[in-house]
């Protein structure tokens, strides 16, 4: 055994539960700069389970050389030094150490609610780091490209002026201070416990849950889980049957049900708006405005509300509050900062697919690594929340706009969102965003940017909003929604119905705006106009070429 051995194993069986509460850990050595290499014997069965499931988790990154087969045979695992640094905590605290224990141990057996999940970012902290220049946002890059790094950056460094909040774990704290001190960079901690947020968060779900269930009532400024939001949505339906259609276009990679709400008050095929949220399941917000939007929708034009009624009459709005059902489950039982869906992809050992970037239009431009958060998939549309939604828009055939909402950082944005240059239609939608803007501004002070995706945020390929622009759909936008990085996706539930009631502002100066310029040809659709022409210009020239020849040989 290598020389400091007991020490280590001290140090593992105190800060790695999994082993020193239920397995017996026989041997251990150095390797690759800090990687642990264990072997450990199952006693029983259910120890043998046990390490069939710690082989099985998603969340830590350990390498089984020999795996679990039956209880007395040794099982070698090798635990990389970055998840030392991930889960460890400090020696001279055992009352936290403790606490993790107790949570490791409830983990294990396969009790799923985020507080006993709890202390995977128990201590992280959200630094918010003020970019000064383009040097800043080259280290920034640096930082956040660095393969094993320990850091999540919830936006990247793109435009100074504007801030990158970074998720820092406990062991890297001093080492980041130290990094953007002697850089000169300017930051403060948003948030000095992320776990505290979430089981604060928590908390307050669970007690309105039981306090709906008592009053009977749903409560529009609470988050709720995706059965809480579907059958409200089944509850709208049944309330407003002559306005209100519930379809489902589809089953999710994990075959929960693809809803979405219909209004409308004339005949098929309509021209019609489709209005996508939480296609990014960590951005619970999106999923609160959305049932909120879809009950204003209705009350309003049962009340006869005047705006609602003249868009009602002359098109149909379908609204999808959930577009990751799998995802937003997943966010709320097991990992809060969960982005993607959930789909494997054979060969892959990491899950899921970011879903704004899976879309056919500059798909091969996105991330082709499993892993990164950003991954756009094996090809395009490959995802069925992706798939079933761009085919019920091409067969309806009469959409009109298309708008995506997420969060955060307080932006409305317009195409492109994979070049710099400006879309055809740019003076159109850029006045529309600002005039949306300012009626967002006009409730509560929010402050909102507008611009495109590539120059307000950054370079995105395979998103929803250039997907739909370029298939015909003139009026496309995407809301990235409060806040500017406080809380981040973090945002708490008191400000769902002020962020949802000023969205809706913007969105009636949009819905009104495109009721009334219906006859209008999109962009794409007065491209696809100059292809046809330019083809037959191109006939033409060929037919012209060939006569000339002809003519020629006569001669």
């Amino acid at each position: 055994m290598a020389a400091g051995s007991p020490a280590l194993l001290w140090l593992i069986m105190k800060h790695l539960p999994v082993l020193s509460f239920l397995l017996a850990v026989v041997s251990s050595q150095k390797m690759f700069s800090g990687d642990q290499v264990l072997r450990v014997r199952a006693k029983d069965e259910k120890q043998l389970q046990l390490l069939r499931n710690l082989e099985d988790s998603e969340d830590l990154k350990v390498d089984f050389w020999h795996g679990p087969a039956r209880p007395s045979l040794p099982v070698d695992m090798r635990v990389p030094f970055s998840e030392f640094q991930r889960h460890l905590l400090y020696r001279h605290e055992p009352s936290v150490a403790q606490e993790q224990s107790r949570q490791f141990k409830l983990h294990l057996q396969g009790r799923r609610s985020q507080q006993e999940l709890g202390f995977w970012l128990w201590r992280h902290q959200v630094f918010q780091i003020n970019i000064r220049d383009r040097n800043h946002i080259d280290k920034l890059k640096g930082l956040s490209n660095m393969q094993n790094s320990t850091l999540t950056f919830w936006n990247l460094p793109t435009t100074p002026g504007h801030p990158v909040n970074v998720v820092v774990t406990p062991a890297s704290l001093e080492l980041v201070k130290s990094f953007l001190e002697s850089h000169g960079f300017e930051y403060s901690v948003s948030i000095k416990d992320l776990q505290a947020v979430i089981d604060k968060e928590n908390e307050e779900m669970k007690f309105n849950t039981r306090k709906e269930q008592h009053d009977g009532n749903f409560n529009y400024g609470a988050y709720h889980s995706l059965d809480e939001l579907y059958l409200e949505m089944a509850n709208i339906t049944s309330e407003y049957p002559n306005l209100v259609s519930l379809l489902k276009i589809a089953n999710s990679f994990e075959n929960r049900p693809l809803y979405v709400l219909k209004f409308s008050t004339g005949k098929e095929d309509r021209p019609a708006i489709w209005l996508n949220l939480g296609l990014h399941s960590r951005e619970w917000i999106t999923q609160a405005t959305g049932i909120w939007i879809a009950r204003k929708i209705a009350s309003d034009f049962s009340g006869n509300n005047t705006n609602m009624t003249s868009i009602l009459d002359k098109m149909d709005i379908f609204l999808m509050p959930v577009a990751n059902p799998d995802g937003y489950v997943y966010s709320q039982t097991k990992d809060r900062l969960w982005r993607k869906n959930r789909s494997y992809i054979p060969g892959n050992k990491c899950l899921g697919v970011d879903l704004n970037r899976n879309w056919d239009v500059a798909f091969s431009m996105g991330s082709h690594h499993p892993c990164s958060l950003l991954y756009h998939g094996p090809s395009p549309h490959s995802e069925v929340e992706v798939k079933s939604v761009a085919n019920f828009i091409r067969n309806h055939g009469n959409f009109k706009s298309f708008i995506d909402f997420h969060s955060f950082s307080q932006i409305l944005m317009y195409p492109y969102g994979y070049i710099s240059s400006k879309c055809p239609d740019f003076d159109e939608l850029d006045k529309l965003g600002r005039d949306a803007a300012e009626a967002l501004h006009s409730l509560f002070g929010t402050e909102y940017r507008v611009g495109s995706i590539y120059e307000s945020l950054y370079f995105i390929s395979g998103s929803s909003m250039d997907w739909a622009y370029k298939n015909g759909i003139k009026y496309a936008f995407t809301f990235e929604m409060r806040d500017t990085g406080k809380y981040g996706f973090l945002l708490p539930a008191e400000q769902i119905l002020p962020t949802a009631q000023e969205t809706w502002l913007a969105l009636e100066v949009i819905m009104e705006h495109v009721k009334d310029h219906l006859h209008l040809n999109t962009t794409s659709d007065a491209e696809g106009q100059k292809d046809t022409l330019r083809k037959l210009l191109l006939v033409l020239l060929v037919s012209l070429s060939v006569t000339h020849s002809a003519m020629s040989s006569i001669r």
